[in-house]
């Protein structure tokens, strides 16, 4: 059964086992957060209700009230959909003489990343700043990470904090 999330109309739902129940327009499996994203990249309002057939004007301006009252909620959720398409092997499969924190200059721009993973501290600092457990952080990624590998990298945010922070601040912003 869907909840209504909004005062007013029906507008934005969140349904359990639709779209991972994320809030939606409608009964639609269009996602706050995707229209989010969508306006991150540039895309006007008149351009999205142009690309989404069915989407109004009315959707749009229901999404964004949605997003500036519940924001976290909908960053956490495209921060573990990111998450979500980082390609990296179980930790199992890695030798136990990797580095936990390296930098090699071909993967994710030279930035430091667990392991032989492309997937940056900064990252995973990103996704603990917007309030995810390491349970949700861990779990966010297809072959959720172990434990150690997010100890070593709270560890080595500790000890290299100026860097992180560059790393962080030269991401896009909304």
């Amino acid at each position: 059964m869907a909840t209504d999330t909004t005062r007013t109309q029906s507008w934005v739902k969140k349904t359990p086992g639709v779209c991972g129940g994320d809030a939606c327009i409608r009964n639609t499996r269009i996602t706050v957060n995707g229209l989010v994203e969508w306006r991150r990249l540039g895309l006007s309002d008149e351009r999205i209700v142009e690309i989404i057939q069915g989407l109004t004007p009315e959707d749009l301006a229901a999404a964004w009230q949605y997003y500036a009252e519940h924001s976290q909620e909908i960053d956490q959720s495209i921060w573990e959909n990111t998450a979500g398409m980082f390609e990296h092997e179980e930790a199992s499969a890695i030798p136990q003489h990797v580095s936990w924190i390296q930098a090699t200059p071909d993967v994710a721009g030279g930035r430091a990343c667990v392991r032989t993973t492309a997937i940056p501290v900064w990252f995973l600092v990103q996704g603990r700043q917007l309030g995810l457990s390491d349970e949700r952080i861990r779990d966010a990624f297809d072959a959720p990470l172990p434990q150690a590998d997010l100890d070593a990298a709270w560890s080595y945010y500790d000890e290299r904090h100026a860097e992180i922070k560059a790393d962080l601040r030269q991401q896009p912003k909304d």
